[in-house]
C-alpha cells in the first residue's frame, strides 16, 4: 500500500462548516485501488490565517502560537526538519565555541571525553541522516537536504576522511533497501535509494578532487578511528 496525499484548494471562511467529498477509483479493484484505508485512515484539516490577521489581533496571535507549538512538536516530520535546520548552529557550538575548549580540557582529565570530543559531531550528523531516512516522509524543503549534505562534507574535510568513507555509507543504505522491501516498508526503501544517490554524487566529486590533489593525504574510516584510539593511548601514558 502506498500513501498519496490528496489536497484541496483553500476555502475561505470554512471554519465551522461541514463539507462532503467523494473518492471514486474508476478502474480499481479490491486490493488495487485508490481508497482511504479502513485500518488507519489519515484525514487532516488545517486553518490558515493571513499575516495581516495575526499582526492586527494580538489575542489571535497568542492563541495561534499556543495551538501551533504543541502541534508542531508532535509532528514528526516538522520536528526532525527543525533539528536539521539547527544543525549548522550546533556544529558551530561544538567546533568554535567554548564548548570545544571545555571538551578538550575534560579530555585531558578523563579519557572518555576524547571520544566525546572527536565523535560527537560525526555521530550527530549520521544519526540525523538515518532518522531522516527512517521517519521523515518528506523533508520540509530542499534547504534541509543541502544542510545535511553540507554538514557531511564539512565533517569529511575537518577529519580528512576520503571518498571511501562516503562510498561506504552509500553501500550501507544500498544494503538496507532490500531489507526494508522484504519487511514491506517500501517508503523507507525508496528514501534509502535517494540517499545512495546523494552519497554517490558526493563520493564521485570527492574522488575527482582527490585524483587532482594527490598531495593531500586522506584517511580511511579505520585509520581515522585508529588515530583517535592512539590519542587515547598517548593521553593514558601521559
Amino acid at each position: 500500500m502506498i500513501s498519496l496525499p490528496l489536497d484541496f484548494p483553500r476555502i475561505s471562511d470554512s471554519k465551522g462548516k461541514e463539507y462532503v467529498f467523494e473518492l471514486t477509483s474508476t478502474k480499481g479493484r479490491k486490493g488495487d485501488a485508490v481508497a482511504i484505508s479502513s485500518i488507519d485512515p489519515q484525514l487532516l484539516t488545517k486553518y490558515q490565517f493571513t499575516k495581516q490577521e495575526l499582526t492586527s489581533n494580538k489575542k489571535l496571535l497568542i492563541i495561534h502560537i499556543a495551538k501551533f507549538l504543541p502541534s508542531a512538536i508532535s509532528n514528526q516530520d516538522f520536528f526532525i526538519s527543525s533539528l536539521i535546520y539547527m544543525l549548522p548552529f550546533l556544529l558551530y557550538v561544538l567546533w568554535y565555541f567554548p564548548v570545544r575548549i571545555i571538551l578538550s580540557h575534560l579530555a585531558q582529565r578523563h579519557r572518555a571525553f576524547i571520544y566525546v570530543n572527536k565523535l560527537v559531531a560525526p555521530v550527530i550528523v549520521v544519526c540525523l541522516v538515518f532518522v531522516t531516512v527512517l521517519y521523515v516522509r518528506q523533508l520540509s524543503s530542499i534547504v534541509a537536504l543541502i544542510i545535511l549534505l553540507s554538514a557531511w562534507v564539512l565533517l569529511l574535510k575537518r577529519n580528512r576522511l576520503g571518498s571511501d568513507t562516503t562510498f561506504s555509507l552509500a553501500i550501507v543504505f544500498l544494503l538496507l533497501c532490500p531489507v526494508y522491501l522484504i519487511f514491506g516498508n517500501r517508503d523507507v526503501a525508496e528514501r534509502c535509494t535517494d540517499w545512495v544517490f546523494f552519497y554517490l554524487i558526493v563520493g564521485g566529486i570527492q574522488s575527482i578532487w582527490e585524483s587532482n590533489h594527490k598531495q593531500l593525504r586522506t584517511l580511511t574510516p579505520k585509520q581515522w578511528l585508529g588515530k583517535i584510539l592512539n590519542e587515547d593511548d598517548t593521553l593514558g601514558r601521559l
